[in-house]
């Protein structure tokens, strides 16, 4: 055999083993069943029996959670600081698929909280101190493709409900679109932003709207 054939056969091999490599993660990229390596962790749906962790940063808000998928449905939990209202919350966090394939998600899903604000007005000068109760509402679409990597677009409306005599009252849509990646099996990065209308009201005062944007980055581990 000539050294120019053994180069093509050797060539030939190592592209065949690539592919099939290449292939087998896209897989289970796409199905996250059977041993293959899972959906995803931040943002992307979780199937029947999935469990992930994550973190997200950025602006205006840090947050901290867990994921877990049930039967036909998700639930979970947040933790989170808002640095620009200095306010820290508690959630429930959950999500209703409305139609799945093995590449697309449309999905709606809410949260469920209390916070509670220091007032102080480092960032903004609106801010006042309260508690109350912390409401979203919302859905979103999820697009997988043959890489590593998935697109969503959300929308959603947050609702700050303040139950002290002082607070603000939050109300506004937010609309934004990320990508998720995985690093490795079971990590993630995400990255995200969302821009929208967002009208405030001062108990017993003024209210007004302004301009809310946020940018979130994102890391996830999953479990399961």
């Amino acid at each position: 055999m000539s050294t120019t054939a053994a180069i093509l056969i050797l060539s030939g091999a190592l592209f065949a083993s690539v592919g099939a490599q290449t292939g087998a993660s896209a897989g289970g990229w796409a199905s996250g069943a059977n041993g293959e390596s899972p959906k995803g962790a931040v943002v992307a749906p979780i199937e029947r029996g999935g469990l992930a962790y994550y973190s997200t940063f950025g602006y205006p808000e840090l947050r901290s959670g867990f994921r877990e998928g049930m039967h036909g449905y998700e639930i979970g939990g947040e933790i989170g600081f808002d640095y620009a209202l200095t306010s820290l919350w508690f959630a429930a966090t959950g999500r209703l698929p409305l139609r799945e394939t093995v590449r697309d998600s449309l999905f709606v899903e809410g949260q469920l909280g209390v916070f509670g604000s220091f007032g102080e007005r480092y960032i903004e000068e609106r801010n006042r101190p309260g508690q109350g109760l912390r409401l979203q509402f919302g859905g979103g679409y999820a697009r997988r493709f043959d890489l590593p990597i998935l697109f969503n677009a959300s929308a959603k409306i947050p609702l700050d409900l303040p139950l002290s005599s002082t607070g603000l009252l939050r109300f506004g849509l937010l609309v934004g679109a990320g990508i998720e990646l995985s690093l490795t099996r079971d990590f993630f990065a995400s990255l995200g932003a969302a821009v929208g209308p967002m009208l405030w009201h001062q108990r017993g005062g003024h209210s007004s709207f302004k301009f809310a944007y946020e940018v979130i980055v994102g890391l996830g581990y999953r479990l399961f």
